[in-house]
């Protein structure tokens, strides 16, 4: 990790830089920490203990949170207070901030799911074939019978057909076609190929034509879609296969 080194007791010319050197050096820890496990992690702590949370530490979008104890609930929410402090110029600011964790039992603007937590460390326990809920983000929703689950190995299983349809103009298009309770650490290419791509053009002239496209699983369990597709200025209908396998840890 980046330090400063201060050989002499006094003398050092303090400047924003040298607080904004201390700030980044912890901060690039915790990134490599987040690219390694992900940035939703439990540290340590927050164990259930009875009705509460014991105090611990978590890592929420790539930052660093102490949790303190607190009852046990379904969401976490982010408590923040500010101490003032006196500029040489005479200007009080708000610029000292604590941040620290703790359960909720309501839903807010700013919380966010405890289960969205993973402890480091800790394999995903398997599960058994789920359904896949398809959305409503393209034209007509989809269509399908894919399936997706967790495997002894903590690895995450997608397979089975989709049929999506969407218009598309001389630009790359991206489609979420289906919702998972698979959650990967960070986004992971999840091996989606089609095997064909059904067009009907405003003649009503029908083509056929065979392509592979790409997919994610993101974090929030949403499989994505996305190929380029270039001269195209009528419907376009997608069906194709998917199987993935996706690292969840």
């Amino acid at each position: 990790m980046n330090k400063i080194n201060i050989d002499l007791e006094t003398g050092f010319p303090i400047q924003k830089k040298t607080f904004t050197f201390m700030q980044e050096a912890y901060t690039e820890a915790i990134k490599h920490l987040c690219l390694t496990f992900g940035d939703e992690l439990i540290l340590y702590g927050v164990e259930l203990q009875g009705s509460e949370r014991s105090e611990g530490a978590i890592v929420h979008n790539g930052e660093l949170i102490p949790f303190k104890r607190c009852t046990d609930g379904a969401y976490i929410v982010i408590e923040e207070t500010t101490e003032s402090v006196e500029y040489q110029s005479g200007v009080i600011m708000q610029d000292y901030i604590k941040r620290v964790a703790r359960c909720s039992a309501v839903e807010t603007a700013n919380s966010f799911l405890l289960s969205d937590l993973k402890r480091v460390g800790e394999k995903p326990q398997a599960t058994e074939w789920e359904n896949v809920v398809y959305l409503d983000g393209f034209e007509n929703g989809g269509t399908g019978n894919m399936q997706s689950r967790i495997d002894e190995s903590g690895k995450g299983l997608v397979v089975g057909m989709f049929v999506a349809q969407t218009y598309a103009v001389n630009q790359r298009d991206t489609y979420l076609i289906a919702q998972t309770s698979l959650r990967p650490k960070r986004r992971q290419p999840a091996a989606i190929s089609c095997f064909s791509r059904f067009t009907t053009a405003q003649q009503s002239q029908n083509s056929l034509e065979s392509i592979t496209v790409f997919g994610y699983v993101e974090t929030d369990g949403k499989i994505l879609v996305e190929r380029g597709v270039n001269g195209l200025t009528f419907n376009v209908y997608r069906k194709g296969f998917v199987s993935a396998c996706i690292d969840l840890d």
